[in-house]
């Protein structure tokens, strides 16, 4: 029990003084490897358009196992076909519109 204190109060303050920058890092990590194990396992979704944009200058500096990084590039295919998937919806709308 000891021991157990004693290591959360030394992992608290080697947390205070990592620069921001860092523990923003470690924060986009974690999320990552819990979304894409909660993915593999059939319980979670893609990472969302706005996460991939706002991580994208993060997910260089990371340290991502083979599954993560599957997870990522499964993300931005997914949202890359919804997206083509729209705009030939809204080009067929719009011819339907013009034969009228």
């Amino acid at each position: 029990m000891k021991t157990e204190l004693s290591h959360d109060i030394i992992a608290e303050k080697i947390w205070e003084r990592l620069p921001e920058h860092d523990k923003r890092l470690r924060e986009i990590q974690r999320s990552i490897e819990q979304r894409a194990r909660d993915f593999q396992a059939g319980t979670g979704s893609y990472l969302g358009t706005k996460e991939l944009a706002a991580w994208e200058d993060a997910l260089l500096k990371l340290q991502l196992d083979n599954k993560e990084q599957s997870f990522i590039q499964e993300s931005r295919a997914h949202w890359q076909t919804q997206q083509e998937a729209e705009k030939r919806r809204q080009k067929e709308e719009l011819e339907r519109a013009k034969n009228r």
